[in-house]
């Protein structure tokens, strides 16, 4: 545009000394040149100085003539004029630099922003550092050398949430035990195989008393104590009442018996059988405080039983043997069979045993038994005669 100004007014200026040369050009010389001038005008003669971007400019006009001179002063033309100008910060990945022009005229400076460039310049580098389980990690990164952010290898800004490897979980195992009881809790232990330092405790409920059947009470003797009825936990070995009530073994024995003495009349001895003195027991328990003592048996007082003799129609019995005290029978008799009848005509009656009716067609014969004893020794037969 400056040039452009300068232009215009070299022509302007060119014009107007044509113009003037031509109106002052004298027809004669004798003439004076300042009444030439008046007749026919000056021949102007242009010097100029340029105005500048803040200096005025000044065109002087002297006449070849009369030497008359004329003065225009031009105003500053406000337009600097710049040189290519020069980069005086330099622009970084994330910052706009400056570049700064100077006016060759009067030296005033302006700057002008240039464009943050966009890319990073690897820097520092910083390893990845492998996550545990009880920290975190970190991914391989670098700092930009300009604006210090951090970079992944393709030189991409990345946040510091991006770079976490998050922490590894612990792998827990069982390190230790503590049981639990019937009143008690337990717990088992977890520790990290990994770093051997976290852990955590998981409890275990109490387990409770295992009364298990109520065991029946028992009365006390004489002779031996007795047990109210309780229960018994086969955990932890404590006792308790009929009402579940925690007690002291002690506290459930009953206390023994007093003996209550009695006398036992003592028996005879037979033949079999010992005897026995008098004694002294309690009649509670059973314990003899005066035993008694066996007295032996007599053995049997032995006595014959007599033979039977067996007749016509009953049988006999052998010698037997009792006992004469206590009428046991030690050796039992034997029957004999009965010998039966052993008939013979008996001659002494009638006619050689014959005793006829008086008829004489009939007769009854008479038969004797020959044994001696027989109940029934006569037995007759009738007979009748065939004429």
């Amino acid at each position: 545009m400056k040039k452009a100004i300068r232009i215009l007014l070299a022509i302007l200026l060119i014009c107007l000394a044509a113009l003037t040369v031509v109106a002052c050009k004298p027809d004669n010389p004798v003439i004076d040149p300042q009444e030439q001038c008046k007749q026919n005008g000056h021949s102007w003669e242009m010097s100029a100085k340029y105005p500048t971007c803040d200096a005025e400019g000044k065109i002087t006009y002297t006449c070849t003539v009369c030497g008359a001179t004329d003065e225009r002063v031009l105003p500053p033309t406000g337009n600097h004029s710049w040189d290519a100008g020069k980069e005086t910060t330099p622009p970084t990945c994330g910052v706009e630099g400056v570049r700064t022009y100077t006016c060759t005229e009067c030296g005033e400076t302006r700057t002008e922003a240039i464009p943050a460039t966009g890319e990073h310049k690897l820097g520092e580098h910083f390893v990845e550092v492998a996550s545990t389980c009880e920290r975190e990690g970190s991914r391989e990164y670098w700092l930009c050398q300009d604006c210090g952010n951090k970079l992944d290898q393709d030189g991409n800004a990345v946040s510091d949430d991006a770079l976490v490897i998050p922490k590894l979980s612990h792998v827990y195992e069982v390190t230790d035990v503590t049981e639990p009881t019937c009143e008690e809790t337990g717990k088992i232990t977890y520790t990290c195989t990994v770093c051997g330092k976290a852990s955590f405790d998981k409890e275990i409920p109490a387990t409770g008393h295992s009364y298990g059947r109520l065991v029946d009470g028992t009365e006390a003797t004489c002779t031996t104590p007795g047990m109210q009825a309780y229960y018994h936990c086969d955990r932890c070995g404590k006792y308790f009442d009929a009402d579940k009530r925690q007690t002291e073994y002690d506290d459930l024995v009953i206390d023994k018996l007093q003996h209550r003495w009695v006398e036992v009349e003592g028996k005879q001895a037979t033949c079999t059988e010992e005897g026995l003195t008098d004694g002294v027991v309690c009649e509670q328990c059973g314990v003899w405080q005066q035993p008694q003592t066996s007295i032996p048996a007599k053995g049997h007082n032995e006595q014959p039983i007599p033979a039977v003799a067996a007749t016509c129609t009953e049988g006999g019995l052998t010698e037997g043997v009792r006992c004469a005290d206590c009428g046991k029978i030690l050796v039992y008799p034997k029957h004999t069979a009965a010998l039966g009848h052993s008939y013979v005509v008996d001659v002494s009656v009638g006619d050689e045993g014959w005793i006829w009716g008086d008829d004489f067609l009939s007769a009854t014969l008479n038969f004797v038994c020959a044994n001696v004893g027989c109940p029934q020794p006569h037995v007759s037969v009738d007979a009748e005669v065939e004429v």
